[in-house]
């Protein structure tokens, strides 16, 4: 994100990374759970809506573990990815504070 874009589109990018960030941190604590449904599902699509059913995720959130790398499971990945989703909250904050 960059300092020039406008607040408002600063904003929504910081929400949307969020939505996605937030949904992994919460799966790896059940990763073992999403990739027996990622595997006994026949279809990626049927993987998707499996995801979004049995997790309460969105289409969005769903796709974005379809799609991530299996490294971002290990240990150290996982806590990169807990303080992002932090600054993302406080960027988020900052972000609304200045509307």
């Amino acid at each position: 994100m960059t300092e020039d874009w406008p607040l408002e589109a600063r904003l929504r990018q910081a929400r949307e990374r969020r939505h996605i960030i937030s949904a992994i941190v919460r799966a790896t604590a059940s990763w073992a759970d999403v990739l027996a449904v990622i595997a006994e599902s026949p279809s990626a699509e049927l993987a998707r809506s499996s995801l979004q059913e049995r997790f309460g995720l969105d289409e969005v959130q769903a796709t974005a573990l379809l799609d991530i790398q299996f490294r971002r499971v290990a240990g150290l990945e996982r806590q990169r990815m807990e303080e992002q989703l932090t600054l993302l909250d406080a960027d988020i904050a900052r972000l609304e504070g200045n509307l």
